[in-house]
């Protein structure tokens, strides 16, 4: 549910930025990563079974959404 979900990024969304930052060290584009990382969270929340998860589910969003951006910002240079 929308309700669920809005719960889910608040509790959630200082890890994910904080994962961000760490891995491109810019709080800009960590901002940008946090909420496609979100977005691509509601997509998928039905892969979602176990709320006990949900923070390793989400970390890995995070982390896989941080890599994605590394690997344009290369391929683009």
């Amino acid at each position: 549910s929308t309700d669920a979900f809005k719960a889910l990024v608040q509790k959630y969304h200082k890890k994910a930025y904080s994962i961000a930052l760490g891995m491109v060290h810019n709080a800009e584009d960590a901002h940008d990563i946090t909420q496609e990382a979100f977005i691509k969270a509601l997509q998928r929340q039905d892969q979602l079974k176990d709320d006990e998860k949900a923070t390793h589910w989400l970390s890995r969003i995070a982390t896989n959404t941080a890599l994605d951006f590394l690997r344009r910002a290369l391929s683009e240079k």
